[in-house]
């Protein structure tokens, strides 16, 4: 029940598991309703907020796809990002020499990168990005940055199997990257 985002779901969850304890027909069946269309309606609001990010993404790209001034796209995290998942490894990394976070316009991973996911770009010019000309490609810049994240962030990232994997050296983090 904890896990569940939204109070209006926790709530009738809990009523849910205390009509169970009490065992009154009538609130077990009230509390089944109750906790199916909250969940409906949850699912319901994840879908439209995650749609509503994909046709923004989807605009900003069309937007900036041919301004010849556009020379990179910055990944920038939502103000209001709760946990570490993909969107901090695309944010945080500098796989392709531009600074962190900084992509080519065609090399941007997908957004939304997630369900919920609130993220979005920043247009860059010449003048804003960072190049390194020493840079040493994206499979090596981005096993540099996991092997900066705390364990349980690598575990998020590549999950446990995975992340014993690319650490010694037996795969490619691009293989287990959840979201990549």
């Amino acid at each position: 029940v904890q896990q569940n985002t939204t109070p209006s779901l926790r709530a009738a969850y809990s009523e849910l598991i205390q009509a169970v304890d009490e065992g009154n027909a009538i609130d077990l069946s009230r509390a089944v309703t109750v906790a199916v269309q909250e969940k409906a309606r949850y699912n319901a609001e994840r879908i439209a907020r995650t749609e509503m990010a994909r046709a923004y993404a989807d605009g900003q790209m069309l937007r900036y796809k041919d301004d010849e001034d556009v020379v990179a796209l910055k990944w920038v995290l939502s103000s209001r990002h709760p946990r570490y998942d993909i969107c901090d490894f695309y944010a945080n990394a500098d796989l392709y020499g531009l600074g962190k976070g900084v992509y080519p316009k065609d090399k941007l991973p997908t957004l939304p990168a997630h369900p919920h996911c609130m993220c979005h770009i920043q247009p860059l010019t010449e003048l804003d990005i960072q190049e390194n000309k020493q840079h040493k490609g994206i499979n090596q810049a981005g096993l540099d940055y996991i092997q900066t994240l705390t364990k349980p962030n690598q575990e998020v990232l590549l999950g446990v199997n995975g992340r014993n994997t690319v650490l010694s050296g037996k795969g490619s983090w691009q293989d287990f990257a959840r979201g990549w």
